[in-house]
């Protein structure tokens, strides 16, 4: 009932608003994963091998966008997996 439980709601119902066509698929899985977002699904995709990654596209704004790669760029360097960006 505290910050962290409303903290896991919230990124539970991104996760269920995020591309909800995935529901129609059998072999479809949307996952909340802990940790250093790159780090963490790069290691997912290691023990897994899943066929591809839907991920949203991030955007970073100001004037840290100049100095930091993209989430999107760091995953096609260190994953060896397909990449899907969506927005």
């Amino acid at each position: 009932h505290g910050p962290e439980a409303r903290e896991r709601r919230n990124a539970f119902g991104k996760i269920d608003s995020f591309f909800a066509e995935a529901d129609r698929y059998e072999n479809s899985e949307r996952l909340l994963l802990e940790g250093d977002s790159v780090s963490t699904i790069v290691q997912y995709c290691n023990d897994m091998s899943p066929d591809l990654v839907f991920a949203p596209a991030s955007k970073p704004k100001g004037i840290s966008r100049l100095f930091r790669r993209s989430m999107r760029a760091q995953l096609l360097q260190r994953a060896q997996v397909r990449l899907w960006t969506r927005g």
